[in-house]
């Protein structure tokens, strides 16, 4: 054995710091501030399902260029927040049709995670779905819709998370996608605070005695409910129904 031709191709040390470094963000971009400003509105319901989006109007709302509300436009279609029709962005409209088998598919996927979750959840994992129903109900008082819309999102991907159910996570999450204005319209009606917070409890309730039967009846109800809300408002008494596009 040389040693010493050992030691002249050994590798060197490894340093005690990364080689390469993440560059820390200071700040967001234009896009991402805009893209925000633009969700929030139509999820606070400021544009409505329908709703035509011209450039040349949110240029001037937002304060930016062509160029970035169009990337913005491309982002929140990705999200199913908009679509497209012969003359432009529209806020997304989902069709009766649409909206009935998202809502029944939901209620399948969701109620069986609710059962596996009742099976498999952890105590850490239970006092965590504890606080973020805490965390909605607080936004609710707050009526800060879109923070509802998130903390209950943060409690399914925990329930999801609690159930190993990692594919059906990611199913839900783009069944949502396309119907987002409509569940921020079913959670900002009148009852909803109160109907959608008690079923919620009974959710939770169900996972919390390892009923896993009760747990995915109730999960499945909460989502019919919402459905039902979503429905009514497509009918022909509802205001948005009868809006017009501009």
């Amino acid at each position: 054995m040389n040693t010493e031709t050992d030691l002249a191709f050994a590798p060197p040390p490894l340093p005690d710091e990364p080689f390469i470094k993440p560059v820390p963000r200071i700040q967001r971009t234009l896009r991402e501030i805009a893209a925000e400003h633009l969700r929030e509105a139509i999820l606070r319901l400021e544009l409505r399902p329908g709703d035509r989006l011209v450039e040349r109007t949110l240029c001037e709302k937002l304060n930016v260029s062509r160029s970035i509300i169009r990337e913005v436009l491309r982002e929140l279609e990705g999200e199913g927040l908009v679509s497209k029709d012969n003359r432009g962005p529209i806020v997304r409209q989902p069709t009766r049709e649409e909206l009935e088998q998202i809502y029944e598919l939901r209620a399948l996927l969701e109620g069986t995670a609710a059962a596996h979750c009742a099976s498999r959840a952890s105590t850490t994992q239970i006092k965590e779905l504890s606080k973020f129903l805490k965390n909605i109900e607080i936004s609710y008082k707050k009526q800060n819709f879109v923070s509802v819309i998130e903390q209950t999102d943060s409690f399914y991907r925990q329930m999801f998370l609690a159930a190993q159910c990692d594919v059906a996570w990611e199913l839900v999450q783009k069944l949502k996608g396309r119907i987002s204005v409509y569940r921020a319209i079913t959670i900002a009606s009148a009852d909803r605070q109160t109907t959608g917070l008690a079923e919620m409890h009974a959710i939770l309730e169900a996972i919390k005695n390892k009923d896993a039967a009760a747990a995915s009846l109730a999960s499945s109800r909460h989502v019919q409910s919402a459905g039902r809300i979503a429905l009514s408002r497509l009918g022909p008494s509802s205001p948005l129904a009868n809006k017009k596009n501009p």
